[in-house]
């Protein structure tokens, strides 16, 4: 738009956006759905670009789910200041929820992160693709549940998995 130029009716002219809070889309199973609701003021979610926990609460809850996964969709709701808001941002949800079948636990040193994947290295050498699931408390160190074909408890892997 030049200063002085005509516009015609219903043209739009200018883009308004509210980023002083930014709404954080999640489908989730009803398991997850009840976790999350039971965190109250605890909920909280990690931005991993900013290295930053924000705290989060429950802006909108679907009213519908997804025929095929079954997934409820909710928005969370996180406030940011003016330097750091855009969306964009990927965001981290953790929730402590039981082992699923088929889960394990190991030590976080056993899985290996390459290009958003996640390995496990088996004494001889063999890789194995895993499915992370999350962060899981322990008393010493960290830990981290993951799910794989063929991977059991009992099973041995290399710490440092490189």
């Amino acid at each position: 738009m030049e200063q002085g130029q005509w516009i015609n009716a219903g043209e739009p002219v200018a883009k308004v956006g509210d980023y002083s809070r930014l709404l954080v889309p999640f489908a989730l199973s009803l398991a997850e759905f009840q976790t999350l609701q039971g965190l109250g003021e605890k909920l909280a979610l990690f931005l991993p670009e900013l290295g930053q926990r924000m705290v989060a609460k429950i802006e909108r809850v679907s009213p519908s789910f997804d025929e095929a996964s079954h997934k409820i969709y909710v928005e969370l709701e996180i406030a940011v200041d003016a330097g750091t808001a855009r969306g964009g941002l990927r965001a981290e949800l953790t929730l402590d929820l039981p082992a699923r079948s088929g889960a394990v636990v190991l030590p976080a040193g056993a899985v290996s992160e390459r290009y958003e994947e996640h390995w496990l290295k088996r004494a001889d050498g063999s890789d194995i693709r895993v499915v992370f699931l999350g962060r899981a408390k322990g008393r010493e160190g960290e830990w981290v549940r993951v799910t794989a074909p063929g991977v059991k408890p009992g099973d041995e892997f290399v710490m440092g998995g490189e």
